[in-house]
């Protein structure tokens, strides 16, 4: 992810699988995306990530939750 946000900047799309996502490796970024979310962001849950997380006894994480 570090050589792609050097390329691609802090910010940019991916296709990960099926589906299309969006990277964000900078802070200051990220808090702009979180703050233009709204009140009820719709994010997809990371199937195999929560999967592991729940085996680990881990929680989910900000992008599961």
């Amino acid at each position: 992810m570090q050589d792609r946000s050097k390329t691609y900047g802090p910010v940019y799309r991916e296709q990960i699988g099926d589906r299309l996502a969006v990277i964000v490796s900078d802070i200051d970024e990220y808090r702009k995306v979180m703050q233009v979310d709204g009140k009820y962001p719709r994010r997809c849950e990371l199937e195999p990530m929560a999967y592991y997380r729940k085996l680990k006894d881990m929680p989910l994480g900000t992008v599961n939750a």
